[in-house]
């Protein structure tokens, strides 16, 4: 139950991104909590083995670990660390998307794609490293933010797009089903809208 319960509002979180109705902030949060229940929701289980409760509990305690050190900050000391590792991993994960679009296992597209979400990413744990209200995370958060801001008013075009080739499709098959008697019309008409529906969800859920 639990399975089908975190695949649902995961997918619900990644259509909300999608569409622009969150950021990518409360997009990263929110899968973030989604994994905390998830977890919790395992551990409530009674015919756990104790080799699966240890495994779960690892498992939950790193996610609410996770989660205590990004709201947290880290501590002075692992600040310049944190930034290298962070630096590197980005600059690293820059590399492997650079070199499966040369490749061509991804198009231009994907690759920008991945670029913008890597930023994103990279943008998110830098604010996360430093001192809230410190110069440097003001510094970082404020690129954060824009970045923020740009991305989610992308994906609004991008679902405002979507939906109106949705909406011309639905008005060019009431047109084209317009000649043929009324049962007709209705039967090829919600079989279409059926179809049309499948495929305006898959866009969606592919743009996240």
């Amino acid at each position: 139950a639990e399975n089908e319960w975190r695949e649902r509002q995961e997918a619900l979180n990644r259509i909300a991104y999608a569409k622009g109705e969150k950021n990518y902030e409360q997009y990263t949060l929110r899968m973030q909590d989604i994994a905390i229940e998830y977890h919790r929701k395992q551990l409530e289980h009674t015919d756990l083995t104790a080799t699966e409760r240890l495994g779960i509990e690892a498992n939950y305690y790193e996610a609410l670990k996770k989660k205590q050190e990004q709201e947290n900050g880290f501590a002075e000391e692992a600040i310049e660390t944190a930034k290298a590792q962070e630096k590197e991993r980005y600059n690293s994960l820059l590399a492997i998307e650079k070199q499966r679009y040369i490749d061509g296992a991804i198009s231009l597209e994907e690759y920008q794609a991945a670029k913008e979400l890597a930023e994103l990413e990279h943008l998110r744990k830098m604010t996360q490293i430093f001192e809230v209200g410190s110069a440097e995370y003001l510094q970082a958060n404020a690129r954060y933010q824009d970045r923020l801001i740009a991305d989610q008013q992308k994906r609004q075009r991008e679902a405002e797009a979507a939906e109106k080739a949705h909406q011309q499709e639905l008005a060019r098959l009431k047109k084209e089903y317009f000649g043929n008697s009324p049962a007709e019309n209705r039967a090829l008409y919600d079989a279409d809208i059926a179809n049309l529906k499948i495929v305006y969800d898959a866009e969606i859920l592919a743009a996240g």
